[in-house]
């Protein structure tokens, strides 16, 4: 599970989107998911690697 900052635009506030991730990780569990990744920005996205030139 990530909410990926790139998909906000410029008038679109990314700090107004507040995903439940408790009910989020219920709803994995409650259908059989054993595993789920949940990594932050950092994570997906490192100082070095570049999404845009």
């Amino acid at each position: 599970m990530f909410v990926d900052p790139t998909q906000f635009g410029l008038n679109e506030d990314l700090s107004t989107y507040t995903p439940d991730f408790l009910q989020d990780e219920g709803l994995c569990r409650d259908a059989g998911v054993a595993f789920h990744f949940a990594p932050d920005a950092q994570e997906v996205y490192p100082s070095h690697f570049e999404t845009l030139h």
